[in-house]
């Protein structure tokens, strides 16, 4: 065999073979997806969002499905091909919607309670108010009257109980201090002493008696609110 007819026979068997790959790869659809992987397949459905095709390796196999945002290109055995520039969908954000609090308000001496956390009183002040209810505004506005007149009688009390404790002191002192030559002026002072000891000491008895009174009330009526609040919840 001559050099010339071996090159045209080696030529020929080339042409063989590139013919036979064109002929496998036209044979089948082939969907190329954008991370780069192909996949060789009949496909059977192009939708708006989505593919549906069978691998060319088992025709009787199961359907599967794309999404079209990731298929790049699909080179269909005819030798048509379809590109494509479909994005993800974004992922919707789910909305909240607000709904009012079913849980009931709890209180005692020391403090108001929702869903076993202690509240301030002026947060259960506004849930209170938000019902709009003429009852439970009225415990309110009494309850914020008891609040201030606590607060004025707690104020006075302690400066109240000092100066009746210090008049108190002097009037120790200059009792233990009496001598013959200072007797007049210690008497004197004494009858000032006693007098300021008494009423500071009987007065912050009383400031203190009332804080507890105004106190009491001021839970009374929260009480009343909250009760009223917490009969109208569903």
């Amino acid at each position: 065999m001559t050099p010339d007819i071996s090159n045209s026979m080696l030529q020929i068997g080339w042409i063989l073979f590139l013919c036979l790959v064109v002929t496998g790869i036209n044979a089948q659809d082939t969907i190329f997806q954008k991370n780069k992987t192909i996949i060789p397949a009949k496909v059977l459905e192009v939708g708006t969002e989505e593919i549906k095709f069978k691998k060319t390796d088992n025709p009787e196999g199961p359907v599967y499905r794309l999404p079209l945002s990731e298929v790049y290109a699909i080179h269909y055995k005819g030798g048509i091909a379809d590109t494509f520039n479909v994005k993800a969908k974004a992922k919707e954000t789910p909305i909240v919607i607000y709904q009012p609090a079913k849980s009931k308000l709890e209180y005692d001496s020391k403090g108001f309670y929702f869903n076993n956390r202690r509240m301030g009183t002026m947060e259960v002040s506004d849930l209170l108010q938000s019902k709009k209810d003429p009852k439970i505004n009225f415990w309110l506005s009494e309850a914020k009257k008891d609040k201030i007149f606590s607060g004025l009688c707690a104020g006075f009390s302690i400066p109240a109980y000092v100066i009746g404790g210090g008049a108190a002191l002097l009037t120790i002192l200059f009792s233990t201090t009496n001598t013959s030559s200072t007797s007049n002026n210690s008497t004197n002072q004494v009858q000032v002493t006693i007098p300021i000891a008494l009423v500071g000491l009987l007065g912050g008895g009383i400031l203190s008696f009332n804080y507890k009174a105004f106190k009491k009330k001021y839970f009374l009526n929260m009480g009343n609110a909250i009760d009223r609040y917490n009969s109208s919840l569903p």
